[in-house]
């Protein structure tokens, strides 16, 4: 066996190794960034509930912050405007197969009416929970510009940005996190 192929066999079993010990290491280790984060953000998470979110407006869409994520579930007046984006890992692109759905929620959006769609996106539990917020902003925002590509107007939808607060799938396996990344359409 020469040296090259005895290297790359070895660097792929390093690599197997970490992908393996991340996904082992990955849940404790986030509940202690978690529980130091909590205890840093105390008077920010107060702050945040005595003041109720508000979605930033359309036209100047900011980056996500404290205020913009969700502290629960989405209010019961909220009604499903299609099925969920969902993404690869660590991706913020809208797959082609979500496609047909977006234009279809875009053309009852353009048709008229008061009605408002919310755009929240989502992410699985592995990683920072910064990074995850920032992760689920990006595919919002993926969505919102498709929205807008198919003539949706941008006045009448609004971000929020959940990051991995709201579990659709609660189950500690890479299935359940798949499902866990996802984008909510919901007319309000």
């Amino acid at each position: 066996m020469d040296a090259r192929m005895a290297s790359a066999i070895l660097l792929a079993f390093g690599c197997a190794d970490l992908a393996v010990l991340n996904l082992r290491l990955a849940p404790r280790l986030r509940e202690r960034v978690v529980v130091a984060a909590a205890s840093s953000a105390a008077p920010a998470a107060e702050a945040a509930r005595a003041e109720p979110a508000r979605p930033p407006p359309s036209s100047a869409v900011p980056a996500p912050s404290a205020a913009s994520v969700s502290s629960g579930p989405a209010c019961p007046a909220f009604t499903d405007a299609g099925p969920d984006v969902v993404f690869d890992f660590g991706d913020e692109r809208v797959p082609l197969s979500a496609t047909p759905a977006v234009r279809r929620v875009a053309e009852e959006l353009r048709e008229g009416g008061s009605r408002r769609l919310f755009v929240r996106g989502h992410s699985d539990r592995l990683g920072l929970s910064a990074a995850n917020v920032a992760l689920s902003w990006k595919r919002a925002e993926a969505v919102r510009a498709l929205l807008a590509a198919y003539g949706a107007p941008l006045d009448r939808i609004a971000l929020e940005a959940v990051g991995d607060a709201e579990p659709r799938d609660p189950t500690e396996s890479p299935a359940g996190w798949a499902r866990n990344r996802r984008v909510q359409l919901l007319w309000r």
